[in-house]
């Protein structure tokens, strides 16, 4: 996988170097961010191997992350968006290419367990680029957003927290929200998403504490 690189990448490659002392062309080719905050120990799968992350650390394209007993960590990605997880979250970036001189833009993340917030960057900007967060009952895309999602109330939430929209969908159904403050449950991979409701402030806060440092 070859693409361009932007400013930001040339910076995290040089983070990368720093701290470890060497980075080679593959390596460059399959970064995906880097961790700006962490709180609590917090772990990545990278092939066979186990590593410890800590702040301005290199996350790659196939990595798994974990976070522990109240856990936090925050990555910023290559556009500049910002993915945040909550304690005892596994995520897993599939593909994350972003070049937008040559109009490519493709993000496909997995949230296998626990709670996440994610603020789109500006892979938006790309006409006919892609952007997928599977959860474990619902592919989010976005459309400029902020957003929330995770168990809550002993079932599954998203929501929108600021900006234009998000859609939810399964295979039994598809809901668009496109008022921050609003959210839908979704009970499983096979039932549909309910139709957006606006939260109780109560409500919106518990969800925002799920993810904050």
């Amino acid at each position: 996988m070859h693409i361009l690189r932007t400013l930001s990448i040339v910076l995290i490659a040089t983070l990368a170097f720093c701290s470890t002392g060497k980075i080679n062309n593959a390596q460059a080719a399959d970064i995906a961010g880097h961790i700006t905050r962490i709180k609590s120990t917090v772990t990545t799968v990278r092939g066979n191997e186990t590593q410890l992350l800590g702040v301005g650390a290199i996350i790659y394209i196939g990595d798994t992350i974990k976070t522990g007993p109240n856990a936090r960590l925050e990555m910023r990605m290559l556009d500049q968006g910002v993915i945040t997880l909550g304690e005892n979250s596994e995520f897993k970036i599939e593909d994350y290419l972003f070049d937008r001189d040559k109009g490519v833009g493709k993000v496909v993340m997995n949230i296998v367990v626990g709670t996440f917030k994610a603020v789109s960057g500006r892979i938006g900007e790309i006409q006919n680029s892609s952007f997928a967060l599977n959860s474990p009952v619902a592919t989010i895309g976005i459309r400029g957003t902020e957003f929330w999602g995770g168990p809550l109330d002993g079932v599954y939430n998203i929501a929108l927290l600021k900006g234009k929209a998000i859609f939810i969908e399964n295979a039994a159904g598809r809901v668009e929200i496109t008022q921050p403050g609003y959210g839908t449950t979704v009970g499983g991979p096979n039932a549909a998403p309910t139709s957006p409701i606006q939260w109780a402030p109560a409500k919106l806060q518990r969800a925002v504490d799920s993810v904050s440092f």
